[in-house]
């Protein structure tokens, strides 16, 4: 469940940067467009992978008093599921 987590979020943030850099997409999210602005591309994505590690770290630790935290963790993997082919279908059509 941690591997499909970190996988998505690599695509998420590959098809991300593909799709800026074409310039046939624009980031949604007004902080994360925000930190590209401030910081350019390659840093933000510096920065949206340290996240995802630390809530990886966050979901292992809370795992370990909280046995539900992979219940959590498998709706989240679904929700980034569907938002990296959301994403792809986006930067495929524009």
């Amino acid at each position: 469940m941690v591997g499909l987590f970190l996988i998505a979020n690599l695509v998420d943030a590959t098809i991300t940067c593909v799709g800026l850099r074409h310039g046939n997409v624009r980031e949604k999210n007004p902080i994360y467009d925000l930190l590209i602005a401030q910081l350019g591309l390659l840093p933000a994505m510096g920065v949206k992978m340290l996240l995802v590690f630390v809530v990886v770290a966050f979901i292992i630790l809370l795992a370990r008093k909280w046995s539900k935290a992979w219940t959590v963790l498998k709706i989240v993997n679904m929700v980034v599921c569907l938002a990296v082919i959301w994403n792809l279908v986006i930067t495929i059509l524009l």
